[in-house]
């Protein structure tokens, strides 16, 4: 049985028949695309790899939860994701053919630690596109899982993220989609399907409904008032004289009272039930109790409807009770952005996202056959295995599938060009009132995957974003680059325009642009604007328009904006106290003066608890780790009880202060950590570590104590012993002042080392250089020194190998190296000057005659360089060039007249002219005499019909079977004899060919 872990999943399920549900209505890609030889990386919840639409594609996986190789999906996310993309079967995904690598990290909360884990696995085993339909409660871009997917998009991996499920907010995307590299995809409701909107009167705001699981999901459109409770009770609702025709909203409610009370709400007439949204995570959840209780009205067809709003939402309705304001239900059916389609811009980079937006409402897809819906109003489906769920878990993998397509369109494409592929052809999707939806939720627009096949203009500059500026500091003048790519073979021609959706900023760009043919040039665009206006985000679209082309370029710039989000946290909703160190990932995008992380709650037996668990002053500003290890500062543990985990942030101006629920759980009796004790050696007359402030240690060998001693108040310890051989071990504990005693710490002593590392190797050095790389031994730190000062220190990996970050220093330093094992023993140093980078390109290699019987290619070029042998534009050999100047390097046979480039570069990476040479036809065994290009005489085995005579323009006769060199071509006569020569040759040939 497989174990459940937390990863919050950008998914929120509605169940809805399949009247209202118009996926077959979309467009499929090209047949001539199907994603075939493309690997696909699902990492998520798993994989039902038997189900009949998936089992052709599944390629391979891992189960980072259970650690095994079969990721079993017992939740259906994971399938369900994976057949949007490939399904192949009953159902066909956006990439039918593409291979699927399935990682199961979760079944539905979070652990970045296995999402990284599987990112990393994914590179391993060659996936061309990943898909991460999951998200953190944390913001930013700097943290460990943001640097996992840049490494798999730096090794030319296409990594597409879902946006989240949190909006409409702005500033509500998590790290893992705020990645700037990556793809970051929102939500967007098909045209078609049908939605209920709320509109209060006097008001533009449209408010979507969004039912609560099983609930119906359209409305009875009409005007209606509104009623708020406090507390729902049948009590309170009685005392009301008339319900019929209103919308209700509450604030609490009963929990034993819940199905007596909507019960109650139906028969007097009540047209739908409204809660306010709960959010923890990317996971949308109300605070109505029914959501797990089985007794729920849910799985009553005729019940009252539910739906669910935000905090703000719910104020305008509340608002709108008070002011006896008429409510508005209409159906929509156009094509829409999901009003909980998280909006950007990313927190930290301040730039657009997501990139773009995708169908992701009412997404019928494959599930595991086993897993039981129990849902009573499902009636379409008459065989197991599908399930219709909606959110940007669904958005995500339709462009992770139009990836796939491009990938196998363009082998050679980089994962920015398969983005701008995307963005440029996507279409601007509209609101209600037919004003553009802003770029915080859509990005460049709605992809379209067929006109994405076809993009030849590729903005690599997406999206552009001019940062986060300081109020009242004066009109702002800033310029970016915007790169496009021109992939077709004519030049192209790009008219600009710009519009202004939020905000009053300038735009400076050229009124065309022009891009040679297989070119690309960066356009300065240059933004103004006045700090001084009482506006924090400035926000417009640039298009590049051709004909009927456009593509769509949104841009922003932050002025001190408040309502972004200063701190966030991200860390598990709940811990085992024999499970610690807790990990407690938190985010500032600026320092402040002090930071605090405090717990308040009660514990188990009732009892109010608030403690200090860290704090610290002028932390470091960006992503953060803080690995609690259950007891607060003062080295107290915290028992068992549920809490709030808070973060506070102060300077001389403001505080700022972010929570999380906590419950610390497991056995009562009160536990004293093993000590930590540091390594002993043969020759020490001491033991060292860490424990528990004031614990008493008692060391032991052979069942026998042979010193005590006690850990301070800064929790060291040191306690005098004997020397021991090497070999002994040697047993450490602690007892508290209650008489707890700790697990035994137990350590081997090890003769001490006296033998220094070798002198470290160390590569070349030049003045452009800001790393010092080389060779030593393994566990080493590495010292790099100039002029007597260090410079840059690292330690040699488990290869033997060592990368240091060094500034750049000038060509004639000399920089030493040095290496110190762990015992404390330092090598002799390595010294090596700097030299001045070489930016002389090779002379053009000799490359001696090729003919189409060779297997390899010999020649003459610069000592050491690189040698690279291509035909048609491909590689076919490499090798080096040897200490004397020469080259030898094998490669497939070619046939005549084939043209071998060959290049050379060198240590620096300069690359020389291309040399090129054109086959020619090898000497036979045969005895018969031929001409080749070079006047060289070359053995032929020609039929009789090739000894005929030709006449000359001039009466005489020659011979086909031509003994010697052709005659030179001074005048007509010569270049007539030549070409009637080889002509004869060639004749010879086919003639013999025919026969």
């Amino acid at each position: 049985m497989k174990k459940s872990i937390l990863v919050f999943l950008s998914l929120i399920i509605f169940i809805t028949c399949r009247s209202s549900y118009s996926y077959a209505e979309m467009k499929n890609p090209p047949k001539h695309f199907t994603g075939k030889g493309i690997k696909v990386a699902v990492i998520d919840t798993g994989i039902d790899s038997t189900h009949p639409d998936l089992k052709k594609n599944y390629l391979k996986g891992y189960d980072f939860v259970d650690n095994d190789t079969n990721p079993e999906d017992i939740v259906g996310h994971g399938t369900h994701v994976a057949g949007i993309i490939a399904a192949n079967g009953r159902m066909k995904g956006v990439a039918p053919d593409a291979s699927i690598l399935a990682y199961r990290v979760s079944d539905q909360g979070g652990n970045t630690e296995m999402i990284i884990k599987a990112i990393n696995q994914a590179i391993e085993d060659g996936a061309h596109i990943i898909n991460l339909s999951m998200g953190t409660s944390l913001s930013g871009t700097d943290a460990p899982l943001n640097q996992a997917i840049q490494k798999a998009i730096a090794k030319n991996i296409t990594v597409v993220t879902a946006a989240g499920n949190s909006g409409p907010e702005q500033w509500s995307l998590s790290n893992l989609t705020s990645t700037p590299e990556a793809i970051s995809v929102g939500n967007a409701k098909q045209q078609g399907v049908n939605q209920s909107w709320f509109q209060i009167s006097g008001t533009q705001h449209f408010i979507p409904f969004q039912a609560i699981k099983g609930g119906s999901k359209n409305l009875k459109p009409g005007e209606y008032s509104v009623v708020h409770f406090k507390n729902l009770t049948v009590e309170d609702i009685k005392k009301q004289d008339n319900l019929k025709n209103t919308i209700v909203i509450f604030d609490s409610v009963d929990h034993d009272q819940w199905t007596d009370s909507v019960q109650e709400l139906q028969k007097r007439g009540v047209v739908v039930l409204l809660s306010s949204l709960e959010r923890d995570d990317e996971v949308t959840t109300t605070k109505t109790p029914h959501l797990n209780n089985t007794d729920s009205p849910e799985n009553n067809e005729t019940s009252l409807p539910e739906g669910s709003i935000e905090k703000e939402e719910k104020q305008m309705f509340e608002k709108a009770a008070r002011e006896q304001k008429v409510v508005t239900i209409a159906q929509d059916s156009e094509l829409r952005i999901a009003s909980n389609s998280s909006r950007g811009p990313a927190v930290g980079s301040w730039q657009i996202k997501p990139d773009i937006a995708a169908y992701g409402v009412d997404i019928e897809s494959t599930v595991p056959r086993n897993m039981e819906l129990n849902r009573s109003n499902i009636k379409a489906f008459t065989k197991k295995g599908y399930d219709i769920m909606s959110g940007t878990s669904m958005a995500a993998p339709r462009v992770a599938g139009a990836a796939a397509l491009l990938k196998q369109a363009h082998p050679d494409w980089s994962p920015y060009e398969i983005r701008a592929a995307l963005t440029s052809t996507a279409t601007l999707i509209k609101e209600p009132n037919n004003n553009i939806v802003t770029p915080l939720a859509q990005g460049s627009g709605l992809v379209d995957i067929e006109k994405a096949l076809e993009a030849d203009i590729l903005p690599l500059t997406n999206n552009l974003s001019f940062g986060f500026l300081q109020s009242n500091v004066g009109v702002q003048t800033i310029t970016q680059n915007l790169k496009i790519k021109n992939v077709s073979n004519s030049s192209q021609t790009l008219v600009t325009d710009n519009q202004a959706l939020e905000g009053n900023a300038e735009i400076k760009i050229p009124s065309s642009i022009t891009i040679p043919s297989h070119q690309t040039i960066e356009i300065p665009v240059t933004l103004q604007v006045d700090t001084s206006l009482k506006i924090s985000k400035h926000i417009g679209m640039l298009y590049l328009k051709q004909d009927e082309k456009q593509i769509n370029i949104p841009y922003i710039v932050c002025v001190d904006p408040k309502d972004y989000p200063f701190l966030s946290m991200n860390g598990p909703f709940q811990v085992s106290n024999d499970k610690f160190p807790y990990l407690l990932e938190y985010y500032s995008p600026f320092s402040v003066e002090q930071l605090s992380i405090f717990i308040t709650g009660q514990t188990d037996d009732n009892q109010p608890f608030s403690s200090v668990l860290m704090e610290k002053n002028t932390p470091s500003k960006g992503y953060q780790e803080f690995k609690w290890d259950g007891r607060d500062q003062n080295k107290k543990i915290v028992p068992n009880g549920t809490y709030e985990l808070t973060i506070t942030a102060k300077d001389s101006s403001q505080s700022y202060q972010i929570s999380q629920h906590l419950t610390i759980s497991g056995t009562d009796e009160k536990t004293v950590e093993a000590p930590k004790v540091n390594k002993v050696t043969d020759q020490d007359t001491k033991v060292t570590g860490t424990g528990e402030k004031g614990a008493i240690v008692k060391v032991t060998v052979d069942g026998k104590e042979i010193g005590t001693g006690k850990v301070d108040d800064q929790g060291n310890y040191m306690v005098d012993i004997p020397k021991q051989p090497g070999g002994k071990e040697i047993v450490v504990t602690l007892t508290d002042a209650a008489g707890n005693t700790s697990k035994p710490t137990k350590t081997t002593v090890e003769a001490k080392d006296v033998t220094a590392p070798d002198a470290p190797k160390v590569n070349k050095v030049t003045d452009q250089d800001t790393k010092v790389t080389g060779s030593g031994e393994k566990g080493a730190t590495v010292k790099v020194v100039v002029d007597g000062k260090e410079i840059g220190t690292s330690k040699v990996d488990d290869q033997g190998n060592y990368m240091v970050d060094i500034p750049k220093q000038p060509g004639g330093k000399e920089i030493v190296v040095t290496l110190t094992d762990a015992d404390g023993n330092t090598s002799q140093s390595t010294k090596t000057t700097v030299a001045a980078k070489d930016i002389t390109a090779p002379d053009a290699p000799k490359v001696n005659k090729v003919t189409d019987q060779d297997t390899k290619i010999t020649g003459t070029g610069e000592k050491g360089a690189i040698v690279k042998v291509t035909v048609d534009g491909k590689e076919i050999g490499t090798g080096t060039v040897d200490d004397q100047g020469n080259f030898t390097v094998d490669i497939p046979k070619q046939p005549v007249g084939k043209e071998v480039v060959v290049t050379l570069t060198d240590a620096d990476g300069n690359v020389s002219k291309l040399a090129k040479t054109k086959l020619k036809i090898a000497p036979s065994k045969e005895g018969q005499k031929n001409i080749n290009n070079d006047h060289q005489v070359i053995d032929t085995n020609l039929e009789d019909a090739s000894n005929r005579n030709i006449t000359k323009g001039n009466g005489s006769t020659m011979n086909s079977q031509y003994q010697g060199k052709l005659p030179k071509t001074g005048g007509n006569e010569g270049m007539m004899d030549t070409l009637l020569g080889l002509g004869a040759i060639t004749m010879a040939f086919f003639v013999r060919r025919m026969k």
